[in-house]
């Protein structure tokens, strides 16, 4: 008849069902290692696959982990059905690269070990990695154990001949604080650490051959990450269904868990094992209809659930959070799923300036959330920040921002300055009468986060402008704002701020004779150009590269117009590229036409994304040769 805890504590669950003493006489042979967690497991020496599964023989003088194939090299270790056996002179060690690509991994992850010592008395070295690997496990007069090459705490455990689990959590080399041994947390007890360690990694035995183990080691796994209390009992579940005297877990069992993640309190509970099924036995099983976490950031559903068989394959599958279990017949090993969908809960909120639309949203898991930024008269959007990710453009006062998480989003707002060539710079903040009179006063007065508005005419700059600030420089439009230089040997902007943003500008082409320049007219290495056009310039020296470059992962250009630019100086083939030049950056939704250079006329993409973007009617013009089209 089925038998399961039905306290609605997990902890008392967990402790009910992993308290059980576990014999180190005999196990059976259970399918795969696949049932761990596999999220961060680096390494794994299990003694079912390497041995009872035919992988080693049994006189094996290796033990090679099912990972990455790291192996020990073993001395008078006798190899049994699940187990690696230790007389009380055997050892195994790793070498210094393997150490490197296990042990030193989990530094600040976890250690999981599976053993039976046949004493349970004396100092017994299990397993030692190196010195500055500092993961450790091996027992202490009988009574603690240790766990690290450094003083790290220990815990008061009497370990006997029985099978036992233990788990331990690292940090920087040093075991902390809380214990797993047999799903139950321990707390610590006393610092203390293995000795004699060097950087050989050792098992059975401390690294000058004392300490010897004498006993079984079923499994040894590492993770590159501290794992969570409920995959560690989760773990350990694993290891009672494959390394359990009692019950050999045979077709007469059914086990718990959700995905993507345990949510609610079902019944049976997560974690619980029903023992003892006969064939055809039904069993009511439900589980809550909806789980909100305690900050109610998180939502989920139950949207049903998978029965899967010992090799985890979905044998059935159904909808519902409730439902009568039917145990197959003949019997046969099952474990049951509940399948939840999730939904984050996002915020927008927007500091003094300006409003946000809508201001909470409910997402499901992978979908995007959409708000728009409206600032008050007066008033420019500035930004949106607190998380958002650099796939997402955050100038835009509309974002569409995928969701993965709870997310607090804040919209910003500043003032607007004004530039006029005929502004008096009496009131730049009043309007373009009063406006300050050239793009580079204002660039060097206006603070972080504001917009300087170009107004409808010709903006001549003396020398290029470096905008170093998260300012938006917004004109009137092409065709109604105009900027050139009285400079032939500087670029027009330079542009190093990801929150910089030149728009709604028209670049009047002319020639520019500086040498070794990339980037003629702009040069990007982070920030956006928006619904610009250059057009109509001519290189007038060597080695220059594109009236537009981008440089950087931050770097954007965004419904912009490259159109009619030339590149071809001197009679030899050292001019390259006319239109755009990414070495690294995002060209969106662009035209890039009537470009003429030697090399490379209209795009130079070297590194970076181009989408939705015309490329067409640029020409290559080499020296002595035909014309040539992109």
């Amino acid at each position: 008849m089925p038998t399961a805890s039905r306290d609605t504590s997990r902890a008392a669950i967990f402790a009910a069902m992993f308290l059980t003493v576990i014999g180190a006489a005999s196990t059976v042979c259970a399918k795969g290692t696949s049932h761990y967690v596999q999220d961060g497991l680096i390494a794994c020496w299990d003694g079912v696959e390497n041995a009872g599964l035919g992988r080693h023989a049994a006189s094996t003088e290796t033990w090679t982990d099912t990972i990455g194939n790291v192996s020990f090299a073993l001395t008078n270790v006798v190899v049994a059905e699940d187990r690696m056996v230790f007389s009380g002179s055997s050892y195994g060690k790793l070498t210094a690269d393997a150490t490197g690509a296990t042990f030193a991994l989990a530094q600040s992850g976890t250690l999981e070990v599976v053993y039976a010592s046949d004493t349970g008395t004396g100092a017994q070295l299990i397993v030692q990695s190196s010195t500055t690997s500092g993961v450790s496990l091996g027992l202490y007069n009988g009574n603690r154990l240790v766990a690290a090459n450094s003083s790290s705490p220990t815990i008061s455990y009497t370990s006997g001949t029985a099978t036992n689990t233990v788990a331990i959590r690292y940090l920087d080399g040093k075991a902390q604080n809380s214990f797993f041994v047999n799903g139950v947390s321990t707390q610590k007890g006393s610092n203390d650490y293995w000795k004699n360690s060097n950087t050989t990694t050792t098992l059975g035995a401390l690294s000058n051959l004392t300490g010897f183990f004498k006993g079984a080691i079923y499994c040894i796994r590492i993770y590159n990450r501290q794992l969570t209390n409920e995959e560690l009992a989760a773990n350990h579940a694993v290891d009672i269904r494959r390394f359990y005297q009692g019950h050999p877990f045979g077709g007469d069992v059914l086990t718990i868990s959700g995905a993507p993640d345990e949510y609610g309190n079902p019944s049976p509970q997560y974690g619980t094992t029903v023992f003892d099924l006969d064939d055809g036995e039904s069993l009511n099983v439900s589980c809550p209809s909806v789980w909100t976490n305690n900050s109610e950031t998180i939502a989920a559903a139950c949207v049903g659930w998978k029965l899967y068989d010992d090799d985890d394959n979905v044998v059935s599958n159904g909808v519902g959070n409730a439902f009568t279990y039917v145990h197959p017949t003949p019997a046969a090993f099952r474990r049951l799923e509940w399948q939840w969908a999730r939904k984050y809960k996002v915020t927008a909120t927007a500091n003094a300036g300006g409003t946000v639309s809508p201001a909470v949203q409910w997402v499901a898991e992978g979908d995007t959330a959409v708000f728009t930024a409206t600032p008050d008269s007066g008033r420019s959007f500035s930004k949106w920040t607190n998380g958002i990710p650099a796939s997402v453009t955050a100038t835009l006062p509309t974002i569409s921002v995928p969701v993965s998480s709870p997310m607090s989003l804040f919209a910003t707002f500043g003032n607007f300055w004004y530039v006029s060539p005929t502004g008096d710079g009496s009131d730049p903040g009043a309007g373009f009468a009063t406006g300050y009179p050239t793009i580079a006063e204002a660039v060097a007065a206006v603070p972080d986060g504001d917009t300087i508005l170009l107004d409808a005419a010709t903006h001549t700059l003396s020398g290029a402008v470096t905008v170093n600030k998260g300012l938006k420089i917004v004109g009137q439009g092409i065709g109604q704002t105009f900027v050139t230089t009285t400079e032939t040997t500087a670029r027009h902007f330079l542009v190093s701020h990801p929150d910089a943003v030149l728009e709604g500008l028209q670049f009047v082409g002319k020639k520019i004779t500086a040498r070794n320049l990339i980037g003629w007219v702009v040069s990007i290495t982070a920030g956006t150009i928006r619904s610009c056009r250059i057009s109509g310039f001519t290189q007038g020296q060597y080695y220059q590269s594109g009236v537009l470059h981008l440089n950087g992962a931050n770097a954007l250009a965004d419904s912009c117009e490259i159109t009619n630019n030339a590149n071809n100086h001197g009679a030899d083939a050292i001019s390259t590229c006319a239109g755009l030049y990414c070495q690294n950056g995002t060209v969106t939704n662009c035209v890039i036409t009537g470009n003429t250079s030697y090399q490379a006329c209209g795009l130079w993409l070297k590194a970076g994304l181009v989408v939705d973007t015309l490329v067409a009617g640029n020409k290559i013009v080499y020296p002595d040769r035909d014309e040539k089209k992109s």
